[in-house]
């Protein structure tokens, strides 16, 4: 009997034997049973496909499968104890471990792969080229650069590539933590600051963060692990995050944009909500500011111009979608509805909301750099 002359279901059984992606789409393409018959495969086969042509087709590896998986493999634990707790546990092994999780619970079809590879050019690496103008190689270059050629000058070891990466999976992630305390009356399930602080330490390693300090745990596992590679050499990802979430490029970047929406909150806590929703979906959430130029407070053209983007910004769908938002961070109540806080750190304390705040999430990891 010939390949061909096998039933369809078990035609579809083939792809989990294939060396790798390219492997099942030339297959695929070779003709119309196999077509079919590999039509029939589950997302999780094609996912451990994927992997096996990384980073050849999927780089930067990990990140850019994670980034894939990230969302569903935090609607698989949201609201569950014990998975929230393997989640956790996936923080613990670094961004390679928390892969390995999306392994076990995720998948991806082949037109989630498409989609994502036309977002490397529409979205992620426009992303990647203004963070490199933000905290990069580009930053640096400017004119005069440390006698006032920039607002905000400062010694960064900035990868701009893996902080879009890191940004966007963060936002995935707990993004729908985040929206969920804009209805608190529907009092959906929640990631807690502490889950949140797990992926930051373990999966944005850096130097300063390792061992913690006083009120701040720090494993010795995954990248701080005496044994690991990454031990050796570990980045300054956090300060790096922490420079461009915290600088003036960074908020031109989203203000106009906002503007659209309506005018700012007086009040910290709304204002850090209302910044935060314009990150919640991840990488859909690049959308908003793929066509915006980076600008600095120095830029003379900007000072003339007085603003960031002349042209409309926001597509009508961003517009009601973020409007919605925005009433429901106007309506909560001050007294009832505002999220609670935490102090973190014993001698040096630190206040950080209980609602997802990547910036000031990030500052409490590397907190003792100050």
């Amino acid at each position: 009997m010939a390949l061909l002359d096998l039933p369809i279901e078990l035609l579809a059984a083939l792809p989990p034997f294939l060396h790798n992606i390219e492997d099942f789409t030339n297959a695929a393409s070779s003709c119309r049973a196999l077509r079919l018959g590999f039509s029939l495969v589950e997302p999780p086969t094609i996912l451990q496909l994927a992997s096996r042509s990384a980073p050849t087709f999927f780089s930067p590896h990990p990140w850019f499968l994670v980034l894939a998986t990230a969302r569903q493999v935090s609607d698989w634990a949201l609201g569950d104890k014990t998975r929230t707790q393997e989640l956790r546990e996936a923080f613990q092994g670094g961004m390679q471990g928390l892969l390995d999780l999306c392994f076990r619970v995720c998948g991806i079809t082949m037109d989630d792969i498409r989609r994502l590879h036309l977002a490397r050019f529409s979205l992620i690496n426009p992303l990647a080229n203004k963070l490199d103008q933000i905290a990069g190689n580009d930053w640096y270059a400017a004119e005069d650069f440390w006698n006032g050629g920039v607002s905000d000058a400062w010694t960064v070891d900035c990868h701009p590539q893996r902080a879009a990466f890191q940004i966007m999976i963060y936002w995935e992630l707990f993004g729908s933590t985040l929206r969920a305390f804009f209805t608190p009356e529907l009092n959906l399930p929640k990631f807690d600051l502490q889950t949140r602080l797990d992926f930051i330490k373990y999966c944005i390693p850096d130097w300063i963060c390792d061992g913690g300090y006083p009120g701040f745990e720090v494993l010795p596992v995954g990248p701080y692990h005496p044994d690991a590679k990454e031990k050796e050499k570990l980045p300054v990802d956090q300060v790096a995050l922490h420079h461009i979430l915290s600088g003036g490029r960074w908020e031109r970047l989203w203000k106009a944009a906002r503007a659209e929406v309506g005018p700012d909150f007086e009040g910290d806590w709304r204002q850090e909500m209302w910044k935060c929703a314009f990150l919640s979906f991840g990488l859909e959430s690049m959308e908003i500011v793929k066509d915006v130029k980076i600008t600095s407070n120095v830029d003379k053209r900007f000072l003339v111009s007085n603003t960031i983007q002349p042209d409309p910004i926001l597509t009508v769908a961003w517009h009601q979608r973020l409007s919605e938002i925005r009433g429901q961070i106007a309506r909560l109540d001050a007294v009832t509805q505002k999220p609670l806080t935490t102090v973190i750190g014993i001698g040096r304390q630190n206040r950080v909301s209980q609602a997802p705040n990547m910036g000031a999430e990030t500052y409490l990891c590397m907190a003792r750099f100050f």
